[in-house]
């Protein structure tokens, strides 16, 4: 019986918009799906549904990790030049950005890997201690 009341109840809420249903919206919907490409490690996909995102909310609150997520994707398929265009995006949007330390070492590292390893060299050598930082910590951990 008590059920059935509060059935009663949130469908008259509902219908008479006291109460309404939260939505994400497409921007998020898009999100949601690019990231479900990334955790999946299909990274093709996560590509192409970064890139849409990017295409269709460039202002949106999370276009800055978006970026660097495309970033991190197109270094799994091998495209690193391009990776490296998109890490540099991502350090001028948000210098101080959460994943601003990671961003320097790939944007160097990506270059390394497409073969231009003196410019590798002057990225690493241009930016601060934290990267080594960040590295050393990170073996240590493995350890």
């Amino acid at each position: 019986m008590y059920w059935k009341l509060r059935f009663i109840a949130i469908t008259f809420l509902l219908l008479f918009g006291l109460v309404q249903p939260t939505l994400a919206g497409p921007a998020e919907d898009q999100y949601a799906v690019a990231a479900h490409h990334y955790t999946n490690a299909r990274w093709e996909l996560a590509v192409e549904e970064f890139t849409q995102f990017l295409q269709d909310y460039p202002d949106h609150e999370r276009a800055e990790g978006v970026v660097f997520f495309l970033a991190e994707s197109l270094v799994q398929v091998g495209q690193f030049q391009n990776a490296h265009d998109r890490f540099t995006e991502y350090l001028q949007r948000t210098p101080g950005g959460k994943y601003a330390t990671q961003g320097q070492f790939r944007a160097g590292e990506t270059l390394y890997l497409d073969g231009h390893k003196k410019r590798a060299r002057a990225v690493w050598n241009s930016s601060s201690r934290s990267i080594l930082t960040t590295l050393c910590v990170a073996m240590l951990i493995r350890i």
